[in-house]
């Protein structure tokens, strides 16, 4: 189950440094790719904080700029950059659903 959440976060974690590049008002109201993301992401690495403690969602914040750095710089890499959100959304979704069945 932690595995899920780490993917989700991971994932997630590109939406959130994308947060900071744009402005507050277009990322409610016209970029809901960002906000999907940024969602999932805040959600998961608070879960991860809940279940594993502060060491263990810095670990997981760290494989997440990391991941970031090798995908941004990697040019056959960054087109599959805009697919984040939607998976960290779609691994959330599966958390949610093995947690309540």
């Amino acid at each position: 189950m932690l595995l899920i959440l780490v993917a989700c976060a991971v994932l997630g974690f590109f939406s959130f440094l994308d947060l900071f590049e744009g402005s507050w008002g277009k990322v409610v109201s016209e970029d809901i790719h960002l906000t999907l993301g940024v969602t999932a992401y805040l959600f998961a690495i608070g879960l991860i904080c809940q279940q594993s403690g502060l060491i263990g969602a810095s670990v997981v914040t760290l494989l997440g700029w990391l991941t970031n750095d090798v995908v941004r710089k990697t040019p056959e890499l960054a087109r599959w950059q805009w697919s984040a959100a939607p998976m960290s959304a779609l691994v959330l979704l599966i958390y949610v659903c093995i947690y309540v069945a």
